[in-house]
């Protein structure tokens, strides 16, 4: 099978603090997240073989190397060792064969094709009376067996009888595959760890060959496995190269052509982020003094650094890491996201320009003077966003949304209180604040004000805007009088969430607002709006504000609602016809929320979506001051909504009340919700299904669920919820045998610390009952809730059932005698019986599919059994095919059961100048010619040729009774009869035109 060799490019993913990304290509040992519980005496050869694709992880992105390794993984391993095929491109090849005489092992299991390769191949044997076993645990010296037999020690009788352990044993320590193996137990079973060092050794043992005359030596045409099958041509050792576009260095593994294969990074000796002194780096590194390194910024060679106890080295917010024989820095800039660009294609598919996102990089000293770069990777940002961006080879190489906060500058280095140098900033809403030495985004700042303020990954101030306008909401506002003097106060709050309480208001103007009064409670009408402002004398001087509204109006609860996600806030109208308005944010936005009413209320700001809730609206307000189509600031009031998942099992509502303002229709419908690991019942409500009950206006809510299922449901706190599907059922393709591994839909999910329940019923109400995982199988079709970390939580097996039904019009006395469980996505177990009248035929099977298109067709159903005519019929029908809908049988009149007409077609025919005319109203056969006789022949031809008719049709002679068949026709006393099949008759009478 080395026919199959592939060499894998692959590139080692460093995980730094901000994710500096270098092109991935294979998973490494770094993207576990158990990756360091590995013993660091196994690490490389866990880093080797998971970056060949030989030894993968358990999924749920963890590897498990304490996990004891499996006779499935095992043939997964020797299948992949020996053939290069990493991506199992050829395993469905092997599935039957040898695995087909296991019994354990099914030609559909996810193991089926390695285990059917590594047991044609003699690496691996079952256990015993046809079984495999596939999750059973293995010991060291049968997993070294499989290795040795592998790399050539395979002939006929090798490592059996009772003392084939030691044979394996003295093999295995001559090849050198137990190499670095420490306190093992070899009889025991072997950790997933400890098998990648085997595999590592074995890669590179020398494949032999075996003649009787020599017995094994080395193969004279082969090198060993990591040459001939994955072409790596660097020996064991590896060397040492840069790995990275930052110049990091790492042990390396090549091909023929000098590509790295396999990548280890090695480990720095220190890591820094803030400028430091020579005397640590010394102390740290262990490094002699003298000692010079080369020195790699930004991607680029920067001289050298020569370790020293005097003197600084490195800056606030560079990440230099030291090595043995280098040093490397990497920086990070702020940067605004100008354009975001689709890949382009020529009319013959060619990629002419590959998808980007563009940023302007501030790395010079000139605030106005950005640098243009492009970022060929996807980033979750949106134009106008501030992100954080390293740069090397002309090129953004990692991109993520700086944090932004708004805080009042309250320390500044120097003794003036404006500066233009954001370096000197030392102090935030007097807190203490450094700044990475790559900052120069900054408006001219002084003491006391606010701006916002964008940090790097290290908490680093990295840059600052000016907060553009004056913007702020009043929570309350009332008059006083004294000594007949009446003047005015309120509370101010500005786009920080900070407040001017019973400050002085010198005026307000607000369009189409009544005079306010002494109680704050009643002007109510000032409240929830903003207003541009400005101080006069201590006073703030008010006006309407040119904000855009999205809604603002009396609060009523479940009026309007604001969704945010990825960027994009909308707010939605429900119960109105105000429909939506889509508003773009970026993460230097504005916000203020208000989440409790006026006066009093309580504000909460925000800067940029990230962190944005969605929220149930009084009012949103928004203003997009630069044109650019990107929201600069926006004001909502309301309350927040929050998203719990529910399993709806019955869609039937156990209460329905009227309620709020207008007085809409509230179904409580119940459910099944995770809590605390555990499936428990609740319920929750949502706007039913029809008119509202309010006598103005007729509004039918969208909030229905109508079938059961997984929903997310979003929630106020005023009790009103809504019902958003975003969850989808899918096939299941295997299962582990302990059900702690599924593929699902070509994707395998780690379901060992999910919940199982088991749904049988309609779409529409069913009943819940406890599962195990081992309940799946290939014909399972599940809904998946998962937590926020995307593992699987909780699996619900669904067993919709289907019916089977004759199609609209079938006779009475037709009747479906048996019907077996018939279930959505499941093949039928038992045959559908049916018994069919006489004068029917079976005409055709059909099972649509009630959730969307399906191939199963008429010709899918086959059926046992004969129609027979004048008897009831019974008939078996079955199919291989899962089906997805009811089954409709269709049954067809016989043509000959009741039809008794003559039915004349279109064109007259004549014969020696006759023809003849039908009358089914009177039932009359009129003959018309030039001759004054017809004979029977001559007449019946006509009639046949005439009409259409599948029954018997006859001519009588009318003073016998009997069938007239030959002679000619007396048009007074014969007539014809026409009889069906079920013994209904007509008479026609005859009648001669001439």
């Amino acid at each position: 099978m080395r026919n199959l060799k592939k060499v894998l490019a692959l590139v080692l993913a460093l995980v730094m603090a901000m994710s500096l990304m270098v092109t991935a290509g294979a998973t490494s040992l770094g993207d576990y997240k158990d990756s360091a519980s590995v013993s660091p005496e196994y690490a490389t050869a866990v880093d080797v073989a998971t970056q060949l694709g030989i030894l993968e992880g358990v999924g749920n992105n963890t590897y498990a190397p304490q996990g004891n390794l499996t006779r499935a993984q095992l043939a997964t391993i020797t299948y992949r060792i020996a053939t290069g095929d990493v991506t199992d491109v050829y395993t469905d090849n092997f599935a039957g064969g040898a695995a087909a005489s296991f019994t354990d092992t099914p030609a559909d299991a996810w193991y089926a094709g390695y285990v059917g390769y590594a047991a044609d191949a003699g690496y691996l044997k079952g256990v015993g009376e046809g079984l495999y076993k596939p999750n059973s645990t293995l010991t060291g010296y049968q997993t070294l067996a499989a290795l040795l037999r592998v790399i050539g020690y395979n002939q006929p009788g090798q490592f059996t009888g009772p003392d084939w352990t030691v044979q394996v044993a003295q093999i295995a320590t001559e090849t050198g595959i137990l190499n670095g193996l420490k306190n093992v137990d070899l009889n025991g079973p072997i950790t997933r760890e400890a098998t990648a060092l085997l595999i590592y050794n074995a890669l590179f043992s020398d494949i032999v060959s075996y003649t009787p005359a020599f017995g094994y030596q080395n193969d004279k045409k082969a090198d060993d496995l990591a040459t001939d099958v994955f072409g790596i041509v660097t020996d064991k050792a590896g060397e040492t190269d840069s790995i990275d576009v930052w110049g990091r260095p790492g042990t390396v593994w090549k091909n023929a052509k000098g590509e790295q294969v396999v990548i280890i990074a090695h480990e720095a000796l220190a890591s820094y982020t803030v400028e430091t002194k020579n005397c640590d780096i010394y102390a740290d590194t262990d490094l002699k003094a003298g000692t010079e390194l080369a020195v790699c910024t930004n991607g680029a060679a920067d001289g050298t650094y020569t370790v020293k106890n005097t003197g600084t080295y490195g800056a606030q917010g560079r990440l230099t890491e030291v090595y043995a024989d280098r040093v490397v820095n990497i920086d990070t800039y702020l940067a605004e996201v100008t354009a975001i660009n689709a890949e382009k294609v020529d009319s013959r598919g060619h990629v002419t320009a590959k998808a980007s996102i563009e940023a302007d990089v501030y790395m010079s000293a000139a605030s106005e003077s950005a640098t243009s770069l492009k970022y060929y990777e996807t980033a979750d940002v949106v134009v106008g966003d501030m992100v954080l961006v390293t740069v090397a080879k002309g090129e953004i190489q990692s991109m993520e949304v700086a944090k932004a906060a708004m805080g009042q500058l309250t320390k500044v280095a120097g003794a003036a209180r404006t500066v233009t140098d954001i370096q000197q900033v030392q102090g935030i809403s007097n807190e203490a604040v450094t700044v990475n030495h790559t900052a120069t985004l900054e408006p001219s700042m002084t003491v006391g004000l606010k701006y916002i303020y964008y940090y790097d990954q290290y908490g680093n101030v990295i840059g600052a805007a000016n907060l553009a306008k004056q913007y702020a909401v009043l929570d309350s506002l009332y008059r006083t009088t004294t000594a007949g003097t009446s003047v005015a106060n309120g509370d101010v709050v500005f786009f920080d969430a900070s407040e001017d309480v019973d400050a002085a208001i010198a005026r307000v103007d607000h369009d189409g607002a009544p005079a306010f009064g002494t109680d704050k409670q009643y002007n109510t009408e000032y409240y929830y709006t903003v207003y541009s402002y400005a101080e006069e004398d201590g006073a703030y001087l008010l006006s309407d504000a040119d904000f855009n509204t999205a809604f603002h109006g009396e609060y009523q609860a479940g009026s309007v609602y604001m969704m945010v996600q990825g960027g994009v806030a909308e707010a939605k109208a429900d119960a109105s016809n105000l429909g939506v308005k889509t508003l773009q944010l970026s993460n230097s936005t504005q916000i203020l929320l208000q989440s409790s009413l006026s006066p009093d209320g309580t504000f909460t700001s925000y800067v940029g979506y990230k962190d944005l809730p969605s929220f149930e609206c009084l009012n949103v307000q928004y203003i997009d001051e630069n044109n650019d189509g990107y929201i600069d600031y926006l004001y909502a009031c309301g309350v927040e909504l929050t998203a719990r998942t529910v399993f709806v099992y019955d869609v039937t509502p156990i209460s329905t009340e009227v309620t709020g303002y207008p007085e809409l229709a509230l179904a409580t419908v119940k459910a099944l919700e995770l809590q605390n690991g555990e499936l428990e019942e609740t319920t929750f409500t949502v706007l039913y299904a029809g008119d509202e009950y309010s006598d103005e206006t007729a509004v039918t809510p969208n909030h229905v669920i109508d079938r059961i299922g997984l929903y997310e449901i979003v929630e106020s706190e005023y009790g009103y919820y809504y019902a958003v599907e975003d969850y989808e059922y899918v096939g299941v393709d295997s299962i582990t045998n302990d059900g702690l591994r599924a593929e699902i839909e070509g994707r395998f999910e780690a379901l060992d610390n999910a919940v199982f329940a088991k749904y049988e019923g309609s779409w529409t109400k069913g009943v819940v009952s406890d599962a195990e995982a081992t309940d799946l199988n290939g014909e399972s079709y599940v809904y998946l809730q998962r937590d926020d970390d995307g593992n699987v939580v909780a699996v619900y097996d669904i067993w919709v059932k289907l019916g089977v039904k004759f199609a609209e019009g079938t006779p009475a006395d037709a009747e479906i005698t048996s019907v077996p469980a018939l279930y959505m996505g499941k093949t039928m177990k038992a045959p559908i019986e049916i018994e069919i009248p006489a004068y029917y035929d079976l005409d055709k099977v059909e099972a649509a599919d009630a959730m969307g298109p399906n191939d199963l067709v008429t010709g899918d159903f086959t059926r046992s059994g004969t129609d027979k005519h004048n008897e009831k019929s019974a008939l078996e029908i079955t199919t291989s095919k899962a089906l997805f809908g009811d089954v409709v049988i269709t049954l067809k009149a016989d043509p000959k059961h009741d039809n008794t007409n003559l039915v004349t077609m279109n064109d007259p025919a004549n014969t020696r100048n006759i023809y003849v005319v039908v009358d089914n109203t009177n039932h009359k056969v009129t003959v018309k010619g030039l001759l004054p006789t017809v004979n029977v022949g001559d007449l019946m031809q006509l009639i046949d040729t005439e009409c259409e008719y599948a029954q018997p049709v006859k001519l009588y002679d009318n003073t016998t009774a009997t069938p007239k068949e030959t002679g000619l026709i007396d048009f007074v006393n014969d007539y014809i009869i026409v009889t069906a099949e079920n013994g209904n008759t007509q008479k026609y009478t005859l009648e001669l035109k001439l």
